[in-house]
């Protein structure tokens, strides 16, 4: 009984070893392997890959196209301001065009070559000065003058100078009618002697008003449309012209 029981004891002891000798060397190799694969991954350098290097490249291009946008965007905002600035430019002629005046010349109705209507007004609110010079396609002195009148109104015309012609004899007295063949003549005219300044045909109004007798006559105006001279009859020289035109502008 004594022998079996020691037996018994030496076999177990000898199992539970081997088991323990099993399991030891399996976690023993497990560790191992663990090992090998965080080394290798220590020691080994850190390559992107295609997708990361497509990204960076893609991280340059934003940054290039960012640039060109900053700086497509303080043109844009430059160019508005001109913009803007040109706008209220504009704004600011349309607004003295458009300006009301009541003197005694303003109201009258005249009509440009193209037989638009218009009033004096709008072409007198704009000058400091205004010279109407009424005249004639028949009128010889009216004609030889005006080369002359064309000069000083491109000379005078930054100090606030202006000149109207206005054409007496383009309309019927009586029905307001406006005759064609007048108004080719004065288109004519016009060329001929280089001016530059309007051109208008009177209203019946205008030259009742006036009480014209004979042409040329001239009258000066200012910016509101009231005469500031007494009506000139007569053509008169350039020079006679510059002193009369100097001395209004003062």
């Amino acid at each position: 009984m004594k022998r079996k029981t020691v037996l018994g004891l030496i076999t177990a002891i000898v199992i539970t070893a081997g088991m323990l000798a099993g399991c030891g060397d399996k976690d023993t190799n497990d560790l191992e392997e663990e090992n090998v694969t965080a080394q290798d991954y220590d020691d080994a350098e850190y390559a992107p890959d295609e997708e990361d290097m497509e990204f960076e490249e893609y991280d340059d291009e934003f940054d290039q196209f960012t640039d060109e946008s900053d700086e497509s965007g303080e043109e844009t905002v430059a160019e508005n301001a001109e913009d803007d600035g040109a706008a209220s430019d504009n704004k600011s002629d349309e607004a003295v065009s458009d300006k009301k005046i009541d003197g005694e010349f303003a109201g009258f109705k005249v009509y440009d070559l193209l037989q638009e209507e218009m009033t004096l007004g709008s072409l007198i609110s704009k000058n400091k000065v205004t010279m109407l010079n009424f005249w004639g396609t028949f009128c010889g002195p009216c004609i030889n003058e005006m080369p002359d009148l064309a000069d000083i109104e491109r000379k005078y015309k930054d100090k606030g100078f202006e000149i109207v012609g206005v054409t007496v004899d383009a309309i019927d007295y009586d029905d307001g009618s406006i005759t064609p063949e007048i108004i080719n003549d004065a288109m004519g005219i016009v060329e001929d002697t280089n001016v530059e300044y309007p051109i208008v045909v009177a209203s019946p109004e205008l030259i009742k008003f006036m009480q014209l007798d004979a042409v040329p006559v001239t009258i000066f105006v200012n910016e509101n449309g009231d005469r500031i001279s007494d009506p000139i009859l007569g053509s008169k020289s350039r020079e006679d012209w510059e002193k009369v035109i100097s001395d209004l502008l003062k």
